[in-house]
């Protein structure tokens, strides 16, 4: 069973560990998105710890070309790597 002291510390080491991951996320889908603007590019953020894309018309470029999945997809591991080193679970 999870100590109170593990449940009071999870939610800021989780929290941590989700940011620097939705930049590693954003990093990535800004490489893979396709277009000559720049504009869906830009428009892919990381906010706290979630990745949102701002441009109207994103969903359909993900839809028909996907650039946020696959960069979840190969970022995974880098994920997992990163919510053990914030000892979200090591304890």
């Amino acid at each position: 069973m999870l100590g109170q002291s593990l449940l009071d510390k999870l939610p800021a080491q989780l929290d941590a560990a989700l940011a620097q991951a939705a930049i590693l996320v954003r990093d990535r889908a800004r490489e893979l998105a396709p277009g000559r603007s720049g504009k869906l590019r830009e428009s892919v953020k990381a906010e706290a710890n979630m990745v949102i894309v701002t441009a109207p018309y994103a969903v359909v470029v993900e839809q028909n070309q996907p650039f946020l999945r696959p960069a979840l997809l190969e970022l995974r591991g880098e994920i997992a790597r990163l919510i053990r080193e914030y000892g979200v679970f090591n304890e």
